[in-house]
């Protein structure tokens, strides 16, 4: 299959795979939230947001296997230096996730204490849901290392569609076990069972698809290690950045305000997650073949695609941040009621730091994929420290909205940041930018302005609203294609 054709296939599967999951997710949360209270919400969202940190000791190896399996691709006859790299990985992992299962099993005895978790039955479940948790993340880890072999040899759909395929299991059997009666126990169950289930049905298909594979303990070598930690070491630090940013914002507020509170922020929250993760898969997806072309050293193909991409990218951001402002409401009050809803002003910073984060990813795909990731871990860890900081002293004047801010104020860094060092490793200049992308996008930004000022000040219906969206929103894309795709389209449209 060629290069251009596994893309598609890629972008496609992520695109499509992703709606469903958030679908399924939507549907599903007011069933858990029937079955489960507030509080045990919030204390599966805390754990969640625990093992996000202990994500950290993955030490960025499954990003630098994707990246390095990537770059060498285009030697098919380096099949030894792959499974060298792999195997590293691979065993590696499985030294870490022991290690996670240790340290998650001492830690799990202070967690109810930590989180202010009042009740005592509710305590001696959290204890055990926790144990449960922390052994599923742990097979999650040399789990990593084989979806790592196939994105980088850009099976990317095949992993998207297995990892549906475990979704819908673990979803199926969560809710089997709440009907059940077995309560929170029901949620780390599942995914305990349907993980080792995916483990041996993705060794299966690596095995199948390349008879040279195998795993060996004997292939490590110190060679095949020093490469996997030179691109890993920044991947780390990018790592602990993103994990400080998306997950101590639940940790400061179940530890100052109250367990209840994390999830009222979680699920006001959700809809911006779930744009966000949706956009950085489809992002991802382009790193592996933006690595085989740097790889073959057509740095000028790489950036003619960086500048087609951008005035789509800057359009989606704002077409994301919008419908997030004007929305938001609407979405968790028709899902799981507006008791759960944070307010207004939280949705408008919530649209803020999406638009940001929009905009730092796109560019960070490319010097990621470059392995220049050193400026990108840097600057997300000073991100990371000035978000912290912020959101300590912050959450004591403005509860929720404290919070959220200081998410928002630190994102500018990289927002504006690593945009510059992509453009600067491209050899792009701001004039041939301007020219090219901000005044293609100016239009449409002045329109959308003055749609959202025209729709928050009448007393449209919310179908009303959502449809004069989704056309302007089309209206906007359209614009924005290259003439040629704009022709294809309306070809296609015209026909009978």
């Amino acid at each position: 299959m060629s290069r251009k054709k596994q893309f598609l296939k890629g972008i496609s599967s992520v695109f499509l795979q992703k709606i469903l999951v958030r679908i399924i997710g939507v549907v599903i949360t007011p069933i858990i939230l029937y079955y489960l209270s507030p509080q045990e919400y919030g204390i599966w969202i805390l754990i969640n947001s625990f093992l996000g940190y202990m994500g950290l000791l993955d030490f960025g190896i499954t990003g630098a296997v994707t990246t390095i399996i990537a770059k060498n691709d285009n030697d098919y006859t380096n099949h030894k230096y792959l499974l060298t790299i792999i195997n590293n990985a691979f065993f590696l992992q499985l030294f870490i996730a022991l290690f996670i299962m240790i340290i998650g099993f001492c830690f799990s005895f202070y967690f109810p204490k930590f989180f202010k978790i009042d009740k005592p039955e509710l305590s001696k479940i959290a204890i055990i849901v926790f144990n449960i948790a922390i052994i599923s993340y742990g097979i999650s880890f040399p789990l990593k290392a084989l979806k790592g072999f196939l994105k980088g040899k850009q099976y990317i759909a095949l992993v998207v569609w297995l990892e549906f395929i475990f979704f819908i299991t673990t979803t199926l059997l969560n809710l089997f076990l709440l009907y059940e009666g077995w309560g929170l126990l029901s949620l780390s169950i599942s995914s305990l069972i349907v993980r080792i289930i995916s483990f041996f049905i993705i060794y299966f298909f690596i095995k199948k698809i390349f008879n040279y594979f195998n795993l060996n303990i004997k292939l490590i070598n110190r060679e095949s290690l020093k490469d996997i930690f030179n691109v890993s070491i920044y991947w780390f630090i990018g790592m602990i950045a993103a994990v400080i940013i998306y997950s101590t914002d639940n940790i400061v507020i179940g530890s100052i305000l109250s367990v209840s509170f994390v999830t009222i922020y979680a699920l006001s929250y959700r809809l911006t997650e779930v744009i966000r993760e949706f956009i950085y898969s489809i992002n991802f997806t382009l790193m592996p073949g933006i690595g085989q072309l740097l790889g073959e050293k057509k740095i000028d193909r790489v950036k003619e695609i960086y500048l087609e991409t951008q005035s789509f990218i800057l359009v989606l951001a704002l077409l994301s941040s919008l419908f997030i402002f004007l929305f938001n409401k609407d979405f968790i009050t028709l899902w799981v009621g507006e008791k759960f809803y944070g307010g207004e002003k939280l949705t408008l910073i919530f649209s803020l730091i999406l638009f940001s984060s929009i905009i730092f990813h796109s560019s960070s795909i490319i010097l990621s994929a470059a392995l220049k990731v050193k400026v990108v871990s840097f600057l997300r860890i000073l991100e990371a420290l000035i978000n912290i900081i912020l959101s300590i002293i912050l959450i004591k004047y403005l509860n929720l909205i404290g919070v959220s801010l200081a998410t928002f104020l630190s994102s500018l860094l990289t927002a504006f940041l690593i945009p510059y060092y992509a453009m600067k490793y491209l050899d792009i200049s701001f004039n041939e930018y301007y020219m090219r992308v901000i005044l293609k996008i100016f239009p449409i930004y002045l329109f959308l302005f003055i749609l959202v000022f025209i729709l928050k000040n009448n007393d449209f219906n919310v179908i009303i609203r959502l449809i004069i969206f989704i056309v302007s929103s089309i209206l906007s894309i359209f614009y924005i294609l290259k003439k040629e795709y704009k022709v294809k389209l309306l070809n296609i449209l015209q026909r009978k």
